[in-house]
């Protein structure tokens, strides 16, 4: 959803609301939601990776070589006390504020987001089930992936083998400190410690934030929002 145009973030919000008032519905393996942020995005990503997902695509070489030009082609020097000292080329990442930053960043996530899509396809156990609705595997908004899964430890041992192995191919890597994982109140406490060992993740409660905003099951209530209309009224006063 990031950075795509005609998109909106509220468009992610409402739908994990959706997803999070069935989580204690009755299924094989319980309902299972993980919430992950890929750790500094911009600055670990793998550059073979970039070209190599360009002409998975369908980017042509001559394409590819103009970006390879733009993403390698960088050098930065450092002022110190009011003088520029020296040169040093870049190696890996992208540079924040970079026009076509955000384009290849798209294009990235994309991938990442029809690999999730192809696992679940191939494993239709891992779906998450909804009443009356119909299977999604994930949301993504930027660097934020929430996937919707079923608590089985042998599905979430797959999944993450999946992260795994996108990491090795992109260099992008999971932050495990804002990384958390919800369960229906049907699964076990032995379970969820299970599952705390498998993933590294932390075990979260309802209500929760998600992109900033309040997640929560049944009417709403209004010390949900405190903290989002402080926010906003902040931003008025500056």
């Amino acid at each position: 959803m990031g950075f795509v145009k005609g998109r909106a973030i509220a468009n992610n919000i409402w739908l994990a609301k959706e997803f999070y008032q069935d989580l204690d519905v009755r299924v094989r393996g319980r309902n299972f939601i993980l919430n992950m942020d890929i750790d500094k995005a911009y600055k670990n990503i793998d550059w073979n990776s970039i070209y190599n997902i360009l002409h998975l695509f369908g980017f042509n070489s001559v394409f590819i070589k103009l970006i390879k030009n733009c993403i390698k082609n960088v050098y930065f020097f450092i002022i110190v006390n009011g003088y520029s000292n020296g040169f040093f080329k870049s190696s890996h990442g992208l540079r924040q504020g970079d026009p076509i930053l955000p384009v290849l960043f798209i294009i990235i996530v994309e991938f990442l987001s029809k690999g999730i899509t192809n696992l679940f396809e191939n494993t239709p156990s891992l779906y998450f089930r909804m009443l009356g609705g119909f299977p999604i595997s994930h949301l993504c908004f930027a660097n934020n992936f929430i996937v919707f899964t079923n608590a089985y430890v042998n599905r979430i041992h797959k999944l993450m083998n999946f992260f795994d192995q996108f990491e090795m191919v992109s260099g992008l890597s999971l932050n495990k400190n804002k990384c958390y994982f919800v369960t229906s109140k049907r699964v076990p406490n032995d379970h969820v410690l299970a599952i705390k060992d498998l993933t590294g993740f932390m075990h979260g409660q309802l209500p929760m934030k998600y992109l900033g905003v309040a997640i929560f099951k049944g009417h709403k209530k209004t010390f949900l929002f405190y903290d989002l209309i402080t926010s906003i009224q902040n931003k008025f006063l500056s």
